[in-house]
């Protein structure tokens, strides 16, 4: 709501921002915390799609906060780059077919 009304302000980009910080931040810890000597996830899951699903969360999160930056220069620019951030996010990998495979198997 608070981007709707200001959009070209760069506080409020800026916010929007953190906000997406936040939250990838916590998505990772969670990730962390389930995948950490493999606690809440399949013993045999392997280390290469931990360390992917890692990546592919931490990614955004560095390069977001270059777009927080860029946010007090241009403001409706740094909201494209947030949406551009997170199309890859969006596209399935081969870790994705994996544990697609995987729920597969669970649900039978």
């Amino acid at each position: 709501a608070l981007l709707s009304y200001y959009y070209s302000d760069s506080i409020a980009v800026a916010l929007y921002g953190m906000n997406l910080l936040i939250c990838g931040f916590i998505l990772f810890l969670h990730w962390d915390y389930a995948t950490q000597n493999h606690r809440l996830v399949d013993p045999d899951l392997s280390p290469e799609i931990i360390s992917t699903m890692r990546f592919r969360v931490l990614a955004p999160f560095v390069l977001g906060i270059a777009v927080i930056a860029f946010a007090f220069y241009s403001p409706v620019g740094a909201l494209f780059l947030y949406v551009i951030l997170f199309i890859p996010g969006a596209i399935p990998t081969v870790s994705d077919k994996i544990i697609e495979t995987a729920r597969g198997m669970f649900r039978k």
